[in-house]
């Protein structure tokens, strides 16, 4: 009887000691790892061409050194800029591939902002969508995300236009992402810098 009692202790000891292990694998932010991104695309698009820059690290963090373009506005133009983000390290039929994709599926998490010294004088920047565009059970606030923007500029010049994409998941059960919430909040997922012209 005592072995028998013995047995089914360290059997259920065993039971316990393996889902405790394996409790950590649907943790909620076990999906919510940092995004692998190799590719910053901008189209400006009016009433003419499409204007196109991208930054580029096409073998990821390491080896080669990054490439950006120069991009050259006209002056006294409206444009919609539209922003691609990808992975180029995968298969483009992989999932992972177009993180813009996961940045719209994740809409009420993240936010693309936009900075430099290009927004001194002579562009102006509005958000062009917001989260409902992207998400059908969209709550609370409908937010910017910065997929899509309307970019204004009117006289000549030059500067920088810094494009940084944050992750603002909850944190402890309160929203990061806000009506008030800055470029300061939350957790870089890329930070790029192109140079701009205004001509």
């Amino acid at each position: 009887m005592k072995t028998k009692t013995l047995l089914f202790l360290v059997l259920s000891l065993a039971m316990v000691s393996t889902s405790c292990g394996d409790s950590h694998v649907d943790e909620p932010h076990a999906h919510n790892h940092e995004e692998v991104i190799t590719t910053v695309a901008l189209t400006f698009s009016g009433e003419g061409d499409d204007i196109k820059g991208a930054f580029r690290d096409a073998d990821g963090d390491g080896g080669d050194e990054p490439t950006t373009d120069a991009i050259t506005l006209p002056a006294d133009t409206t444009l919609t800029l539209d922003i691609e983000l990808l992975n180029e390290l995968v298969d483009q039929m992989d999932e992972e591939y177009e993180i813009g994709k996961e940045i719209a599926e994740e809409a009420e998490e993240h936010q693309i902002f936009f900075s430099g010294t290009i927004f001194d004088g002579g562009v102006t920047h509005a958000y062009a969508d917001k989260e409902s565009d992207y998400t059908t059970n969209n709550v609370g606030d409908d937010l910017p995300v910065g997929l899509k923007s309307t970019i204004v500029t009117t006289g000549a010049g030059s500067g920088t236009l810094i494009v940084t994409l944050k992750h603002q998941p909850p944190v402890n059960d309160t929203e990061t992402k806000t009506a008030t919430s800055t470029i300061n909040d939350g957790d870089s997922d890329i930070e790029v810098t192109f140079n701009v012209t205004v001509e």
